[in-house]
């Protein structure tokens, strides 16, 4: 593993990451844990879960932070530019030729099409994520079927659903609370 080869790995993630945000995160995966092996997916959910608690983009965040835990600031620094340099490159010529495209059919359609296509992206990284989380090994786990589960992370999964959904609580609220319970539970049974 070399600097290069994150270079290249946050290259190819900040090419193909239409959509950006959430929809990056499974590309993200795809590389660093699946393709390179630099990172176990229980080490990428905590980045995950670290990069949404800090203020920014996710998908920055998250290369920010994988870069880190590689290479420190060095690496850091490398996996950041890597994946916002497509964007950028294709924004400015996009932003060039927006004028002349606005208002046409296949614009329009092209738009439809990619917004489907992240909101299945999104779906996807949040299914993988609900499922380690949930399917896993953790605080007080048992069996059903079979599967680890954590009673715990599902709990808080329906809690920070409920207080998301029905009580309008921003996400700094529902990160603190559900952290502060998990932490007391850890320390309860521990």
């Amino acid at each position: 593993m070399t600097l290069v080869n994150l270079f290249l790995a946050f290259l190819y993630v900040g090419l193909f990451a239409i959509g950006g945000g959430y929809a990056i995160v499974p590309l993200i995966e795809k590389q660093v844990v699946e393709r390179y092996g630099w990172l176990t997916a229980a080490e990428y959910a905590d980045i995950l879960t670290i990069s949404q608690l800090t203020p920014g983009p996710i998908a920055l965040n998250c290369a920010s932070f994988v870069g880190a835990r590689l290479y420190g600031i060095a690496g850091s620094v490398i996996a950041t530019l890597a994946s916002i340099l497509p964007a950028c490159i294709v924004v400015a010529l996009i932003a060039k030729l927006y004028s002349r495209l606005h208002g046409r059919s296949e614009w329009a359609g092209a738009l439809t099409g990619l917004r489907g296509a992240t909101v299945g992206l999104i779906a996807a990284a949040s299914l993988s994520l609900f499922v380690k989380s949930v399917f896993a090994e953790g605080i007080a786990t048992f069996k059903i079927l079979g599967f680890a589960v954590d009673p715990v992370a599902a709990l808080l999964f329906c809690l920070a659903l409920y207080l998301l959904r029905k009580k309008n609580a921003g996400s700094i609220t529902v990160m603190l609370v559900c952290g502060a319970i998990a932490g007391a539970i850890h320390l309860a049974v521990k």
